[in-house]
Order: C-alpha cells, then sequence, then structure tokens
C-alpha cells in the first residue's frame, strides 16, 4: 500500500507542477492572440533586405500552432508558424507570392534542441531547410520576449546575431 501511495503522489506532483520553459514561452505568445504590433529593424538597420514598417499579428492561435503574419510595408506575403511538437517546438516561415501561392523558398525553418527559457526560445534549422537554402547550415533563428518587446533574431553561427527585429508589445 506504502508504494501506491508514493505513485500517487508523485502523479498528483507532476499534474499539478509549474509549467516548464516552452510552455510559459508559448503561453506568453497565446496571451497576445489577436493583437498587432508595430516594430523595426534593430540590428544592421542599413544592410539588411527589409525596407519599410514591420508589424506582426499573434494570429491564428491554437493549442499546438500559433500563426504570426509578418508584414514589411505593404508585403504581406510572410507567416511564421510556430508549433508544438512531441519533442519541443518549431518555427517555420512561409512565404507567398502576390498572387497567394506559396514560393518556392517556404516552409524553412527549424526545431527548439533544448527547453530554453521561458523568454526565449532558439530553433535550430532542420534538414529540409539545408537542403532548401544554400549557406543556412547554421543557422539559429531565436523570439524573446522581454522587457515589453518581441525580438526575432538570425544568426549564422556566431556569438552574434546578423539580423535582429524588436516589436514593441
Amino acid at each position: 500500500m506504502f508504494r501506491f501511495l508514493c505513485i500517487c503522489l508523485f502523479t498528483i506532483h507532476l499534474s499539478a507542477g509549474e509549467t516548464n520553459a516552452q510552455d510559459q514561452f508559448w503561453n506568453a505568445l497565446q496571451a497576445r492572440c489577436g493583437q498587432s504590433f508595430k516594430g523595426e529593424i534593430a540590428l544592421n538597420k542599413s544592410t539588411h533586405q527589409l525596407a519599410g514598417t514591420l508589424e506582426i499579428k499573434v494570429h491564428k492561435c491554437s493549442p499546438k500552432r500559433i500563426e504570426i503574419p509578418f508584414a514589411i510595408g505593404d508585403d504581406r506575403s510572410r507567416t511564421w508558424i510556430l508549433t508544438r511538437t512531441q519533442t519541443g517546438l518549431r518555427l517555420k516561415h512561409e512565404h507567398r507570392m502576390p498572387d497567394g501561392s506559396l514560393d518556392k523558398v517556404t516552409d524553412y525553418g527549424g526545431d527548439t534542441k533544448d527547453p530554453g527559457q521561458a523568454n526565449r526560445q532558439s530553433f535550430v534549422v532542420d534538414a529540409y531547410t539545408r537542403d532548401l537554402v544554400q549557406g543556412t547550415d547554421q543557422n539559429i533563428w531565436v523570439f524573446e520576449i522581454k522587457d515589453g518587446t518581441l525580438a526575432y533574431e538570425l544568426y549564422k553561427g556566431d556569438a552574434s546575431p546578423v539580423f535582429r527585429a524588436e516589436f514593441a508589445l
């Protein structure tokens, strides 16, 4: 009977325990569902191809998927898609042509390889992306929610991001 009691207490403890870092990150995004945020390029402003007003909308939220359309000026061809997997979180970048059809370079991204932090998740390039886009072998995309800002960063194997956009929450 003591053994049975210990198993029950362990089960109760896990179900009543705090959520992990990925759950906390996911919940922070879910809490902003339906909201739009303006942003700016915070790193590589003068050299990056993105020009114009940046805006995102946390959109189409479900327990397993969040879509975040990312507009640059009038160009609304990009969407970040975050999904929950059996092993963590996944980020994909969807790109569309002006007629709404999928771009030939779409659905690239990666998966989390560790629990991350409640306010910061890193997505390491996947095999599909490495095959699709040359030069992405070391890509890591990062989302960070901190100090009233949602940041999106791209790393290419270095300790410093090559691109960072910040959106005021």
